[in-house]
Protein backbone atom coordinates (compact mmCIF):
# COMPACT_ATOMS: atom_id res chain seq x y z
CA UNK A 1 0.00 0.00 0.00
CA UNK A 2 2.87 2.26 1.01
CA UNK A 3 4.32 1.65 -2.23
CA UNK A 4 1.32 2.26 -4.17
CA UNK A 5 1.00 6.14 -2.42
CA UNK A 6 4.56 6.50 -3.38
CA UNK A 7 4.02 6.51 -7.09
CA UNK A 8 1.08 7.70 -7.06
CA UNK A 9 2.47 10.95 -5.06
CA UNK A 10 5.28 10.69 -7.47
CA UNK A 11 3.22 10.59 -10.61
CA UNK A 12 1.25 13.57 -9.51
CA UNK A 13 4.59 15.58 -8.69
CA UNK A 14 5.25 15.07 -12.36
CA UNK A 15 2.57 15.69 -13.86
CA UNK A 16 1.69 18.87 -11.69
CA UNK A 17 4.66 20.71 -12.10
CA UNK A 18 3.54 23.26 -14.63
CA UNK A 19 6.73 25.10 -15.25
CA UNK A 20 8.50 22.03 -16.93
CA UNK A 21 6.28 20.50 -18.93
CA UNK A 22 3.75 22.03 -21.26
CA UNK A 23 -0.01 21.06 -21.17
CA UNK A 24 0.04 18.07 -24.11
CA UNK A 25 2.81 16.52 -22.06
CA UNK A 26 1.68 16.87 -19.14
CA UNK A 27 -1.61 14.85 -20.28
CA UNK A 28 1.07 12.42 -21.70
CA UNK A 29 2.64 11.71 -18.60
CA UNK A 30 -0.57 11.30 -16.76
CA UNK A 31 -1.49 9.19 -19.29
CA UNK A 32 1.39 6.89 -18.83
CA UNK A 33 1.42 6.95 -14.90
CA UNK A 34 -2.43 6.32 -14.70
CA UNK A 35 -1.84 2.95 -17.54
CA UNK A 36 1.02 1.71 -15.30
CA UNK A 37 -0.64 1.90 -12.27
CA UNK A 38 -3.61 0.14 -13.87
CA UNK A 39 -1.65 -2.73 -15.99
CA UNK A 40 0.51 -3.31 -12.08
CA UNK A 41 -2.28 -3.73 -10.10
CA UNK A 42 -4.27 -6.05 -12.88
CA UNK A 43 -1.13 -7.86 -13.65
CA UNK A 44 -0.25 -8.14 -9.40
CA UNK A 45 -4.30 -9.27 -9.33
CA UNK A 46 -3.97 -12.04 -11.79
CA UNK A 47 -0.69 -13.56 -10.00
CA UNK A 48 -2.72 -13.80 -6.52
CA UNK A 49 -4.95 -15.65 -8.46
CA UNK A 50 -3.23 -18.20 -9.81
CA UNK A 51 -0.68 -18.71 -6.95
CA UNK A 52 -2.71 -17.52 -3.60
CA UNK A 53 -6.45 -17.96 -4.63
CA UNK A 54 -6.82 -18.72 -0.53
CA UNK A 55 -5.53 -15.34 0.38
CA UNK A 56 -7.65 -13.91 -2.23
CA UNK A 57 -10.81 -15.50 -0.92
CA UNK A 58 -9.89 -14.40 2.94
CA UNK A 59 -10.23 -10.86 1.69
CA UNK A 60 -12.83 -11.09 -0.66
CA UNK A 61 -15.17 -13.71 0.84
CA UNK A 62 -18.25 -13.10 -1.25
CA UNK A 63 -16.22 -13.19 -4.76
CA UNK A 64 -18.19 -15.43 -7.48
CA UNK A 65 -15.82 -18.51 -7.81
CA UNK A 66 -16.83 -19.64 -11.11
CA UNK A 67 -15.13 -16.27 -12.53
CA UNK A 68 -12.09 -15.62 -10.07
CA UNK A 69 -11.25 -19.09 -9.30
CA UNK A 70 -8.36 -19.92 -12.12
CA UNK A 71 -9.44 -23.86 -11.29
CA UNK A 72 -13.23 -22.98 -12.04
CA UNK A 73 -13.60 -20.55 -14.41
CA UNK A 74 -12.02 -22.09 -17.53
CA UNK A 75 -14.90 -23.77 -18.28
CA UNK A 76 -17.26 -20.38 -18.59
CA UNK A 77 -16.44 -20.47 -21.94
CA UNK A 78 -17.48 -23.77 -22.58
CA UNK A 79 -21.36 -25.03 -23.41
CA UNK A 80 -22.55 -26.07 -19.71
CA UNK A 81 -18.57 -26.62 -19.08
CA UNK A 82 -17.92 -29.19 -21.17
CA UNK A 83 -15.31 -28.34 -23.98
CA UNK A 84 -16.39 -31.26 -26.12
CA UNK A 85 -19.69 -29.05 -26.44
CA UNK A 86 -18.20 -26.53 -28.10
CA UNK A 87 -17.84 -23.23 -27.34
CA UNK A 88 -20.87 -21.09 -25.29
CA UNK A 89 -20.66 -18.76 -28.06
CA UNK A 90 -18.89 -17.76 -31.55
CA UNK A 91 -14.83 -17.14 -30.70
CA UNK A 92 -15.34 -17.50 -26.56
CA UNK A 93 -12.52 -19.84 -26.24
CA UNK A 94 -10.35 -17.36 -28.71
CA UNK A 95 -10.98 -13.83 -28.92
CA UNK A 96 -13.47 -13.15 -26.31
CA UNK A 97 -11.69 -15.37 -23.64
CA UNK A 98 -11.52 -12.28 -21.50
CA UNK A 99 -15.27 -12.35 -21.17
CA UNK A 100 -15.25 -15.52 -19.41
CA UNK A 101 -12.15 -15.88 -17.40
CA UNK A 102 -10.24 -13.37 -15.66
CA UNK A 103 -6.74 -14.76 -15.34
CA UNK A 104 -5.09 -17.16 -18.07
CA UNK A 105 -2.95 -20.34 -17.08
Amino acid sequence: MKTILLCLFVSLAVTLNAQLFSKKEQKRILLTSSALLLSGSMDGTSETLKFKYNSFKTIFPYCNNQYWNPDLNWRNKWKSGDPTKGEKFPLSSTVFVFTTELCFK
